[in-house]
């Protein structure tokens, strides 16, 4: 395992790279560009192991993504190396059509301390994943280049179990004029966890750290166990500055932002593909390539 070989797999030439906001700002920006979250194997693929040397040699030497446990924990391998001072904590995502929660250790990101703040940063949560690190203090809007976010706290009697939201955004049709999410966005009004115009990432503690050791359950449940999220649909996700592209099934959006004078929107363009066309786009658009016996899975059953 190499930080210098790591680091240019992403995009990163630098020979020297401080433990610092900005060093961390990039970091984040870089690897959610070049490094897809992706389950491909799990429809064809080879079983994969957890530990770092396997999900490095995936990641850097085969030019793969991976899932939260894969990716994110090579990230906080990566971040430890150069020296950040980081912590692993568990999130639960949320499932907006049911209003509820994914079990305990079903999702794996890191805080990092920088000059006495505390910072969230996670690369592996797909359409999702936050472009930056995100400052951790309760009620804080942050407004990034593709999404406005902040954190609300469940419990005001327990400071250690937050909300990570993302606000819905207004969309623009063909002819570039806003529709308003409130009139198209079935989970824009308030629910039992959600309030209005806000949607939830996920859940999170922050006050219980873990090494990567004990997501490992979890890893060999997302692969093994037919009937669950990762097993429904293959999926692939990259982030930049100005678009996310998501791969679900053979459905391939981009989201496209722009700011607006009344605020941030997105354009959403769908391409339904034939089974032929998803490893092409795999290879050109996410720039990975496909497990030899990978078969799409796009029925969502």
């Amino acid at each position: 395992m190499n930080v210098a070989e790591y680091l240019q797999h992403i995009g990163i030439e630098d020979k020297v790279l401080p433990p610092t906001l900005e060093t961390l700002n990039r970091l984040q920006v870089a690897h959610l560009s070049k490094v897809p979250f992706e389950n491909l194997d799990m429809f064809g693929g080879e079983r994969r192991k957890m530990d770092l040397i396997n999900v490095y040699n995936k990641i850097v030497k085969e030019k793969r993504g991976g899932i939260c446990c894969e990716v994110n924990g090579l990230y906080y391998w990566l971040l430890r190396q150069l020296g950040f001072a980081v912590k692993v904590i568990e999130g639960r995502p949320y499932k907006v059509d049911e209003d509820d929660f994914f079990g305990p250790m079903s999702h794996i990101l890191m805080l990092v301390n920088l000059d006495g703040k505390t910072y969230t940063t996670d690369v592996a949560y797909g359409k999702h994943s936050c472009l930056r690190p995100l400052l951790l203090e309760e009620k804080l809007v942050q407004e990034q280049e593709n999404g406005i976010y902040r954190f609300r706290r469940i419990d005001p009697t327990d400071q250690n179990v937050l909300y990570l939201e993302e606000k819905w955004l207004d969309s623009l049709d063909a002819e570039g004029k806003i529709v308003p999410v409130s009139e198209t966005n079935p989970h824009y009004c308030a629910s039992v966890h959600r309030t209005e115009g806000w949607n939830i990432l996920y859940k999170l503690y922050i006050d219980k750290f873990y090494e990567l050791e004990d997501f490992k359950s979890a890893f060999d449940f997302f692969q093994d166990q037919p009937d669950n999220f990762f097993r429904a649909n293959n999926f692939a996700s990259l982030r930049s500055e100005e678009t996310v592209l998501n791969l679900h099934g053979n459905c391939l959006t981009q989201i496209d932002f722009k700011r607006c004078p009344d605020g941030l929107t997105q354009r959403r363009t769908k391409t339904q593909l034939d089974s032929d066309a998803i490893n092409d786009v795999i290879r050109k658009r996410f720039g990975v390539e496909p497990p030899k016996t990978f078969v799409p899975k796009a029925d969502g059953k």
